[in-house]
């Protein structure tokens, strides 16, 4: 809770900060900037390793029987006991399900702590892969996007799944280098071609690059899956929707078809193909479209509107 110290209309957000050796995640208000909470750690920035302090990524150097870190000076056990109080973060005390829930809260100093610890001391080979991927946005989280494309690529060259080509190609967009991230999907696609998720991200991607025929092509394969259906109708939405606005009324159309006897289940497609229909004055199908609107919507003004002065009024004995 903000303190009563903030303003009036608090707008609270966790950001981050580097003071010397230490990054701290702040809870802040973005309006009056007055800090109402902040957490102070050293950082594992260096990959993860069995001979690296889990804390700092300092050197680990047998003692008197015990690992002690060069650097921050924790003994092995000392640095499990602060990651588990740490896990506390989350109910089950699970490193990647704690470290899940700060990365969503943008915690990403404690986010990276976590992660780095599921990776070093989790034994679930899957809960280690998720792991990773936590670490690397969190790693992006910090400002540390050229940290996080190394570690990734070295990633890829050691046995990592598909999964990590969907990773570089967010950590590659998020560089500004959209070659880069294509040539991580079409990697990630050619090594999993099954893997939808994949080829929505490459949908999306050629989307943003206004490519619309490549990104019509990979949108259509997420179609097939009731998971991934949404996402693929919304790539295609979008770009039949940018025909539209150009004036290019059969290029929407054929964009439409893509989306095959889905057409009349999506509120956004039967929206555009009644304003398809009314723009080639084709009055009784546009009349047909917004009435499958209104059935998957029926609240929807704007069809509403369009219906009633599209609709001939019935007349009575009266008029």
């Amino acid at each position: 809770m903000p303190s009563p110290r903030c303003c009036d209309q608090p707008s609270m957000k966790w950001r981050q900060t580097r003071v010397g050796d230490r990054r701290s995640d702040i809870y802040v208000c973005s309006r009056c900037q007055h800090i109402d909470a902040m957490e102070s750690w050293l950082v594992p920035l260096s990959p993860p390793d069995r001979g690296r302090c889990a804390n700092c990524s300092g050197h680990l150097q047998l003692k008197e029987g015990n690992y002690r870190c060069d650097y921050c000076g924790l003994t092995s056990g000392k640095t499990r006991e602060l990651h588990d109080n740490l896990s506390a973060l989350h109910p089950s005390r699970n490193y990647l399900q704690a470290a899940l829930a700060a990365a969503e809260m943008n915690r990403f100093v404690i986010a990276l702590k976590l992660s780095t610890a599921a990776i070093l001391w989790n034994e679930n080979e899957e809960e280690q892969v998720l792991a990773r991927a936590v670490r690397l946005q969190s790693l992006e989280g910090l400002g540390e996007l050229d940290r996080a494309l190394d570690e990734a690529y070295e990633w890829s060259t050691n046995g990592a799944p598909p999964l990590v080509w969907g990773v570089i190609a967010d950590l590659e967009a998020a560089a500004g280098n959209m070659d880069g991230a294509l040539a991580a999907l079409k990697n990630g696609i050619a090594a999993e071609p099954e893997n939808l998720d994949m080829w929505l991200d490459l949908a999306e991607l050629f989307a943003e690059l206004d490519d619309r025929g490549k990104a019509l092509s990979a949108a259509s394969h997420g179609l097939n899956s009731p998971e991934s259906r949404p996402r693929a109708l919304a790539v295609i939405a979008d770009i039949a929707e940018r025909y539209y606005a150009d004036s290019m009324w059969f290029n929407a159309e054929e964009s439409l078809k893509v989306a095959g006897d889905l057409q009349d289940k999506n509120v956004n497609l039967a929206w555009l193909r009644a304003r398809l229909a009314a723009s080639a004055e084709n009055v009784g199908e546009a009349v047909q479209w917004l009435d499958c609107v209104l059935q998957l919507e029926p609240s929807h003004t704007e069809a509403q509107e369009a219906l009633q002065k599209l609709r001939p009024k019935k007349k009575g004995w009266l008029w």
